[in-house]
């Protein structure tokens, strides 16, 4: 079921969509074999408006860094290389018609072998980088947790000790503006964004309307899916799918 902030049909009218987007989709098949997807109905003035789906993965397992001579950024880890695979050939399945990716190195590896896959290069888009992205070090919050100590209490008595002195509201609205434009600038068209943990949980957040910015968590390598309407209209589809992985897949404390 698809969760929303809005709602914008009863459950009929939402049920009438699907089965009529569904008759327009086995219409024919795309040029890559897979079946076309409806991205919306035309039926006049009255128009189900055209929507972009926008499926956001974050990056997969990145090494740790501890005193960086400037930012860290850090590349990923094996596990991470084999996550960022594992996510590729999962999207392989579906029409990709766009890429997009932070411009950090963790991002950009994770998309890279869905990019090479398709034949085409990720646009970098520069406000999808992390919170922490001048911070001196990375350290996986998991190997945080596990070797305890002040450190880590730090983390349980003030969540927001992790943002690098950055306002979390401020940085909400920069990565929300970034997805909209995405949005705006691929009507009718799938785009996956990688790109971070607190950036996705930022972002969906404020399609959700929620007031805890700790409410949503995503794992590396995760997917999470939004169908956004022209008309302004965000659906959640999905959050933090993570079955693609495997073995490879590792929960986020």
């Amino acid at each position: 079921m698809a969760l929303s902030n809005r709602r914008c049909t009863s459950a009929h009218d939402a049920s009438e969509v699907r089965r009529a987007g569904w008759r327009r989709a086995v219409g024919g098949l795309s040029n890559t074999g897979r079946p076309r997807r409806a991205h919306g109905i035309d039926d006049g003035e009255n128009a189900y408006t055209p929507a972009v789906d926008l499926i956001i993965v974050r990056h997969g397992r990145p090494l740790r860094i501890e005193g960086a001579a400037g930012a860290a950024d850090p590349p990923l880890t094996d596990i991470g290389h084999e996550q960022a695979a594992a996510t590729a050939r999962l999207l392989l399945r579906e029409q990709i018609d766009h890429v997009v990716t932070s411009p950090m190195q963790r991002a950009r590896q994770t998309a890279q072998p869905l990019a090479d896959a398709l034949g085409i290069d990720a646009e970098i888009v520069p406000d999808l980088a992390e919170i922490d992205k001048d911070a001196n070090e990375y350290i996986p919050m998991e190997e945080l947790k596990a070797q305890g100590g002040e450190a880590w209490q730090a983390v349980i008595d003030d969540p927001h000790s992790i943002n690098n002195g950055v306002d979390l509201e401020e940085f909400a609205d920069t990565v929300t503006a970034a997805f909209e434009k995405i949005i705006a600038d691929n009507p009718r068209r799938t785009v996956v964004a990688f790109c971070h943990g607190m950036v996705t949980m930022q972002f969906l957040r404020r399609v959700l309307g929620y007031e805890n910015p700790w409410g949503l968590r995503t794992d590396y390598a995760s997917i999470s899916r939004i169908q956004a309407s022209s008309t302004g209209i965000r659906t959640v589809r999905s959050v933090n799918e993570t079955s693609h992985l495997g073995d490879s897949r590792i929960l986020s404390p």
